[in-house]
């Protein structure tokens, strides 16, 4: 590799403008979060979302703003909801061929929070173009799979929490 590409190739990938990784599959993106939320759980929030960082479009700034956000989401949560138990895959959502969410449940002692991850594809990699925390189980249900596309009139609420 000449120097000018080593330049180039450095300078990218210290501003965050470097192509991330992406998931081969829906497959590899769900063990990848579950093993993420796994880790999320376990108290390293911030070890969980970096190992998330590769997979996603955020640029530096955005990705430490997320970061920064969700520990203080998981502090407040500590404190009211108890000791971090698990992490929960609860379904995957599909709009179309580019566009699917998977949804994860953070189970404490006293209540859960519902994570959302929204995904992409580029080319043929899935790439995390979301993450949410809900403040609230109400309203966070996944589509009855079992209906054409997943979509109709079905929805199955969240059960046995």
């Amino acid at each position: 590799m000449n120097r000018f590409a080593l330049a180039v190739a450095i300078f990218f990938a210290a501003t965050g403008l470097a192509r991330a990784d992406g998931f081969l599959s829906d497959a590899d993106a769900r063990d990848a979060l579950q093993r993420a939320m796994n880790v999320i759980a376990s108290g390293k929030v911030e070890r969980g979302m970096e190992s998330l960082r590769p997979h996603t479009t955020f640029n530096s700034d955005q990705f430490a703003s997320l970061t920064d956000q969700f520990l203080i989401i998981q502090k407040s949560a500590s404190r009211e909801l108890g000791k971090s138990l698990e992490a929960e895959f609860m379904c995957l959502e599909r709009t179309g061929a580019s566009v699917m969410r998977l949804h994860y449940l953070q189970k404490f002692e006293e209540a859960g929070i519902p994570w959302t991850f929204t995904l992409y594809r580029v080319s043929r990699d899935w790439m995390i173009i979301g993450m949410q925390q809900h403040g609230t189980l109400d309203g966070f249900y996944c589509f009855d799979e079992s209906e054409p596309e997943g979509r109709g009139t079905g929805m199955q609420p969240i059960q046995d929490l």
